[in-house]
């Protein structure tokens, strides 16, 4: 019998033998409409529950294409699972494709019986079981995995402020589950205000996650709203701003006395925003080596030239982030106005393993960490 389990993805993976049962009435509704293959798969693995069958017949290879080939692939990862011909179909596919076919939990939350057939296979009762459903926001399987003793946490609430599932929120709250500041941040990020006010109401705690959710994801009314209700924010908020882009917010944020620091100009770099980088210094943002090395990182040679004109300090963590992204013309671009480097850079292009990047560093002197003594007299 085959045993799955669940990796640090949340994804089901498999160990042992394969798992068989004959899928003749599969096969037969197949060959009257393939094309309706995928909306059955969850009434497919439901109906073999009831069944136990001790061998699988040989399909024809022709046959297996046929089928796995109307699959889609959301569903292929389920299909593997089927049997050993399928298996070593799904297997091949992900070859050609250089893909992995997996089955994230949150799909396997879609149905009781797609659920079902996914714990008889050996997925684990747990809390993050539980928050993939009521993300998924199916109300029966949350109810359902509540008979079945399923744990839960304030994880559940989180997932599901987050997805905007109100009723499984009230839900989940009528029955006892706990939330915290969580559940705040994650409906502000989702933008789903009527969710925020609703934990409020309901005396939800909040702090200034929420805040920043909020800026990151570029959500203004709900920002606004939650400001004017007292809810705190920090330098965080104007930095998440600014990583996402969003100069409005940010503009609005500063009016309102929001705090900023150096990590406002880091994130602006870091994501390529060189319109909102300009205000921020306008505005008098403090900016450090790190901000240069983050734009390095992200390769941009039009806002690294506008920084350095500016002033932005620069230092051997530019060379280093640059080459561990393998952003070798911003790489050149350092070495061309003096950014001083050190050991960090080639041991980054080493863990990288790009030899391009190593024959450049190699014939541009880069220091290079001292060979071991075994082999410093060869």
């Amino acid at each position: 019998m085959t045993r799955f389990g669940r990796n640090d993805n949340g994804l089901l993976s498999q160990s042992g033998e394969s798992w068989g049962f004959t899928p003749t009435a599969f096969v037969e509704t197949e060959m009257a409409s393939l094309k309706s293959c995928s909306s059955n798969l969850p009434e497919y693995f439901r109906a073999s529950q009831s069944e136990q069958h001790d061998t699988v017949p040989t399909l024809p290879a022709e046959i297996i294409r046929l089928i796995a080939a109307k699959v889609s692939p959301r569903w292929l990862g389920i299909l593997r699972h089927v049997n050993r011909d399928l298996e070593q179909y799904v297997s091949d596919r992900e070859e050609a494709e250089e893909v992995r076919f997996r089955v994230p939990v949150r799909r396997l939350c879609r149905s009781v019986p797609l659920l079902t057939w996914a714990l008889s296979a050996g997925l684990p009762l747990s809390t993050r079981l539980f928050a993939a459903a009521a993300k998924q926001g199916s109300m029966p399987v949350c109810q359902w995995l509540r008979q079945l003793r399923c744990p839960w946490s304030s994880r559940a609430c989180e997932r599901a402020a987050e997805a905007g599932n109100f009723a499984v929120l009230q839900w989940l709250r009528h029955n006892g589950c706990r939330w915290d500041v969580w559940t705040c941040a994650a409906a502000a990020r989702g933008g789903h205000l009527d969710v925020l006010q609703y934990a409020r109401q309901r005396a939800c705690p909040w702090d200034e996650g929420t805040s920043t959710a909020a800026a990151g994801a570029g959500h203004m009314a709900l920002l606004m709203w939650a400001k004017q209700h007292g809810c705190p924010w920090d330098e965080a908020t104007c930095a998440a701003a600014a990583r996402g882009g969003h100069l409005e917010i940010l503009m609005w944020a500063r009016a309102q006395g929001c705090p900023w620091d150096s990590w406002t100009c880091d994130r602006a770099a870091e994501g390529g925003r060189l319109g909102l980088l300009k205000w921020a210094r306008e505005q008098e943002c403090p900016w450090d080596t790190r901000t240069c090395a983050l734009a390095a990182r992200n390769g941009d040679l039009r806002l690294l030239q506008w920084m350095w004109e500016e002033g932005c300090p620069l230092d051997e963590e530019a060379p280093c982030m640059a080459t561990a992204a393998g952003q070798l013309d911003a790489l050149k671009w350092l070495r061309s106005v003096g950014c001083p480097w050190d050991i960090t850079t080639y041991i980054a292009a080493q863990r990288l393993g790009d030899a391009e990047l190593l024959l450049w560093l190699r014939e541009n002197d880069v220091p290079q960490p001292p060979l071991p003594a075994e082999f410093s007299h060869r």
